[in-house]
């Protein structure tokens, strides 16, 4: 029998175990005996396990309960963890010293600070567990139940202060919540049970303000906890439903956000700021504000004004109850103090100053508090008695906060427009500007002389002579028809646009002078704003203003390309833009003419160079992230209402973009912005919507339209162009199968992939990566219909290895293809034979030697320097001429050649298709071109063809499977192989593979794919008489190696 001792080493090395199954199965085995302890030991029966056949006294449940206590930072696993939460509510239950050994340990660990947040979650597992176990006993309660809460309390504040992954933190307190819940559950005692947890939490201790997270908790539970069908009663007739019970101890949650928050001498935690959010929103209401909280806050807003600014009260006022209206709160008890920190020479304190006007002004809604607040704001600022242009920067921001109405509007426009012209700091006449257009949108409706003020005001800020200026007063502009755009009174509009236009026409045409000058000064928006508007502007306004604009031609200069790009497609441009509210401006520019190009079908390179644009504005990092979306937004709307048009020339575009990237193309945007293909996923997204987001009338797309659209992705979305992207999947996601799309249009699949391989080839630099993909491709076809495309893919090879094609062509040819553009292989100059040999006995030959070197050296650097007479000149001609069209010839066969093997290579290689259909055939083809001498043009494509039909053969010969081709290769002659091919000798190479083919064919002969790529091999070592061996007897191995393995398969053949 294994003594005690043994027993812990066993159970100490299972518990550290890596073997995951191994370890569970000991935990539930461990489980199984304490549980059963008891009845074994009042039965007395016997056990099978050895660790079994001693008794588990308190000692040994002591004993492994510490064991179990050292896992918690081991397992990462959910069933490890949940196997050991099993075994110590089994012990637990057994042994109330093992209990309190753990809750001596759970209290030590909860003091520690450096803990990692899934070793804090596993923690609060196991405390969630014990508070669980604890309920059962009121004595266990009394004992332990406040020592557990506190430390669950302490790990709860240290996971969601550590910043942990979203999932843990949501983990640890689904877990608190659901411990709490059990509690509370326990009618008769669950009065006194809250109130103890939030008297010891909420009481003043050294722990501060961390129990703030668990108070939260405890808050959102009562609030949420459903009222019991038979509401119970205590002796006093007080419902303890745990709302109720919570009712009666708000108090003390207000006593401790004030103490221990509001009042804290340092900056506070986001988590603690917003810890009492279930509190806020469910407990608290407008009395208890103004009794409770808003004292705390005057004080300490003069206090310590960097504490509470510290966004303390948005955590406060966003939860509250949206009927709540704070409207007198803020203007007699806080306005003054929150005026006061604006005024702060601390940046930091004017900023969140500012937060927290913002956010009570959401609240508020009696209009004479919001007159007041607003007097107190704009009075000092238009009487210049605010000095600092920072304060009257914040004071705008606040005015431009205040909730609209006529009155206020009016005030605000009126006191704003006598003093913004006079403001002399740029950054204040911005805010002013911002917060008057603001308020005039809500007056626009309304025939009123301050209207027209403040129209007045806005036309002379167009007029400033400063770039600055004209700059602000025109994003005003903006902001403002922008707004009026979509309204229903046409007068209003017709007023702004007869004010403001001529004024903005002229400075357009001052940016389209210069628009690389307009963009570094900023003004560049200007002609953003008018290109966006343009639908707008032309339905509106008088006469002259409409002459004006159809002058100044807005959607032509935008569109123009040639000579030189506009304003809105010269990437020099776009990409210098750096504020979000000019690449606001250029997409909206982008979608108008975007528009307007493919209804009046622009040209092609108008179109491309507008969809470069738009993929700059979406896949940027220099762009704002909500810039990105808008744009992916738009190009999606413009996707619903143009489908066919928008998405051939977003994916010419994109097509355009990777070549421009991968060549290195420097005058392009794809080059400057260095934008990696994986960043150009949202564009292809917003053109490809998935069925289940398609808009109504997308859905009933004519089929062609999204069949020709697909077609047109056959390529374009593979990994080796685009990184995560799929043909098939894309196909699936807009409810297409690719099958049936395949089997209908197969021809159009096919010569859109042959299409994509010719522009490749004809460009100057040609990429490796789209070859791959679109031989890729043709795989891919073949295998979603395979009965469709094989058979075309066949004849395609046949054609690309034409045998007859390929011998009109020489080894000169091939010399010539590979001379360089305008240099002649054939010298026609030369009259003279080989130079002649110096002669070394010569008294002058080491001068001639050193005149020869010379003569050379000049040569290479300089070229030819004499000069040709015209007779020479038209041989030289002539003979370019030839070449010329020798090298186009030549290179047109080494394409056609590629595509035939990377075809082949790309059918072995990819995803399974009907090998029988094709591989037979094509390795006829291979290796007639092959022993024609292909290799001398293509160097290895032909012979790495060949190997990765290797692929197809049975997996039963392992590596063997490769070995096979190499060994038919190179009895056929070929060297274009891999140095590393070529070590071995051939004679013993093609034994090797004869005797491994022999012994596995007659255990079971080969399949029919397997079989055609073997029975080269064995024929030529047939016809050849043996390969590699000078010896007869080596030769006849071979020869009778073939034979048997022939044999195996006679009733194959």
């Amino acid at each position: 029998m294994e003594d005690a001792d043994g027993i812990e080493r066993r159970l100490t090395l299972s518990l550290k175990s890596s073997s995951t199954a191994f370890r569970i199965s000991e935990l539930k085995a461990l489980h199984e005996r304490v549980s059963t302890s008891r009845e074994l030991k009042d039965s007395g029966t016997a056990v099978s396990r050895a660790n079994d056949l001693l008794e588990l006294s308190d000692a040994r449940l002591r004993t492994i309960n510490t064991l179990l206590w050292s896992t918690y930072p081991a397992y990462s696993d959910r069933a490890s963890r949940q196997g050991v939460q099993s075994c110590l509510r089994a012990i637990w239950r057994q042994s109330l010293v093992s209990f309190a050994d753990f809750v001596t340990l759970f209290q030590a660990e909860a003091l520690k600070a450096g803990l990692a947040s899934s070793n804090v979650l596993v923690l609060i597992e196991w405390g969630a567990l014990a508070l669980q176990e604890c309920r059962k006993s009121p004595e266990q309660w009394e004992q332990y139940g406040i020592s557990l809460v506190t430390a669950h309390s302490q790990l709860l504040e240290l996971l969601t202060s550590i910043r942990p992954k979203a999932g843990t933190k949501k983990s640890g307190l689904v877990v608190t919540r659901q411990a709490l819940r059990n509690l509370f559950r326990h009618e008769s005692a669950r009065a006194g049970i809250i109130e103890t947890i939030v008297l010891q939490l909420s009481a003043k201790s050294p722990l501060g303000y961390k129990n703030a997270v668990m108070l939260g908790v405890v808050a959102g539970v009562c609030a949420h906890m459903q009222q019991p069908a038979k509401a119970q009663t205590q002796q006093n007739g007080v419902v303890s439903s745990p709302r109720a019970v919570l009712e009666g101890l708000k108090n003390h949650y207000y006593s401790f956000w004030v103490r221990e928050v509001v009042g804290c001498k340092t900056l506070v935690s986001g988590h603690i700021a917003n810890a009492f959010h279930d509190f806020f929103a469910d407990f608290t209401t407008l009395e208890d504000l103004e009794k409770e909280v808003v004292p705390a806050l005057e004080k300490a807003l003069l206090r310590a004004p960097e504490v509470v600014l510290n966004d303390l009260i948005s955590p406060l006022i966003n939860p509250l109850p949206l009927h709540l209206d704070l409207s007198d709160i803020l203007a007699n008890r806080l306005l003054k103090p929150l005026l006061s920190n604006l005024k702060s020479a601390n940046a930091a304190i004017r900023d969140g100053a500012l937060r927290a006007f913002g956010t009570l002004l959401k609240r508020c809604k009696n209009d004479n508090s919001l007159e007041m607040i607003m007097n107190e704001i704009l009075k000092p600022l238009t009487t210049s008695k605010v000095p600092s242009a920072e304060q009257r920067i914040v004071s705008a921001k606040v005015l431009e906060m205040l909730p609209s109405s006529i009155s206020r509007s009016t005030q605000i426009c009126s006191g704003l427009a006598g003093m913004v012209l006079k403001e002399p700091n740029e950054a204040a006449v911005s805010v002013e500007a911002s917060a008057m257009t603001v308020h005039l949108v809500m007056l626009m409706p309304l025939d009123q002389a301050t209207t027209e003020l403040i129209l007045a005001t806005i036309s002379k800020g167009l007029g400033d002579k400063k770039p600055t200026l004209q700059r602000i007063w025109a994003l005003n502009v903006g902001k403002l028809l922008w707004a009026l755009r979509n309204g229903s009174n046409a007068a209003s509009s017709a007023k702004v646009v007869d004010t403001v236009l001529p004024k903005m026409i002229d400075l357009y045409n001052e940016v389209v002078m210069n628009p690389v000058s307009a963009g570094q000064s900023g003004s560049i928006v200007i002609a953003y704003i008018l290109t966006s508007l343009h639908s707008f502007l032309k339905n509106v306004g008088n006469a002259s203003c409409k002459a004006l604009l159809s002058k100044a031609a807005v959607i032509q200069q935008a569109l123009m390309f040639d000579p030189k790009p506009s304003f809105l497609l010269n990437y020099r441009v776009y990409t210098k833009l750096v504020t979000e509210v000019d690449l606001t401006w250029f997409v909206r520019a982008l979608a108008e003419c975007f528009t307007q190009a493919l209804s009046q079908g622009q040209a092609p390179n108008v179109c491309t160079a507008l969809v470069q644009a738009w993929l700059y504005t979406i896949a940027s990092s220099a762009v704002h992230y909500e810039v990105r979306r808008q744009a992916t937004g738009a190009l999606s709307r413009q996707y619903q209402q143009l489908p066919a048009e928008t998405s051939h020339v977003v994916v010419e575009g994109l097509w355009v973009w990777l070549r421009n990237f991968k060549t290195e193309i420097k005058d392009s945007a794809a080059y400057l912005s260095q934008i990696t293909p994986t960043k150009l996923l949202p564009a292809l997204h917003a053109i490809c919507p998935p069925a289940v987001f398609q808009d109504k009338s997308l859905s009933m797309l004519n089929s062609k339209v999204l069949e020709d659209q697909l077609i047109d992705l056959l390529v374009l979305c593979h990994p080796a162009i685009l990184p995560a992207t799929s043909w098939i999947d894309i196909c699936l996601e807009m409810a297409q199968d690719p099958g049936s799309l395949v089997n209908r249009r197969t021809r159009d699949c096919l010569d859109k992939v042959s299409s994509v391989l010719r522009t490749n080839d004809a460009s100057d630099r040609p990429l490796e990566a789209i070859k791959v993909a679109a031989y890729s491709t043709y795989a891919e076809l073949a295998f979603v219909a395979s009965s469709s495309v094989l058979p075309l893919l066949v004849d395609q090879i046949k054609s690309d290895l034409d045998l007859g094609e390929f011998s009109q062509c020489s080894p000169t040819d091939f010399a010539i293809a590979r001379t360089p553009e305008g240099t002649t292989f054939i010298d026609v100059l030369n009259k003279k034979g080989p130079n002649e040999a110096l002669d070394k006995g010569s008294s002058d030959y080491e001068l001639l030697k050193w005149e020869a070197d010379v003569r050379a050296q000049q040569a290479a650097r300089y070229g030819q320097q004499k000069k040709l007479t015209a007779d020479d000149q038209a041989k030289i001609n002539t003979q370019l001429s030839k070449e010329a069209d020798i090298r186009k010839r030549v290179r047109h066969l080494e394409c056609q050649l590629q595509r035939g093997f990377g075809t082949i290579r790309a059918l072995a290689l990819g995803p399974p298709t009907n090998a029988e259909l094709w591989m037979g055939y094509s390795l006829k083809v291979l290796i007639d071109i092959i022993q024609a001498g292909v290799g001398l043009l293509v160097d290895e494509s032909a012979a790495e063809a060949f190997i990765a039909c290797a692929n197809l053969v049975t997996i039963r010969l392992g590596p063997l499977r490769q070995f096979i081709g190499v060994a038919t290769l190179r009895s056929l002659g070929s060297s274009h192989l891999p140095e590393y091919l070529l070590q071995e000798s051939l004679g013993d190479l093609v034994t090797r593979v004869l005797y491994r083919l022999r012994i596995a064919g007659e255990q079971r002969p080969f399949d029919v794919v397997s079989l055609s790529y073997m029975l080269p091999l064995a024929h030529i070592v047939l016809a050849k008489h043996g390969i590699g061996h000078n010896d007869a007897d080596q030769a006849d191995e071979q020869i009778t190696l073939a034979l048997e393995f022939l044999s195996f398969h006679s009733d194959l053949c």
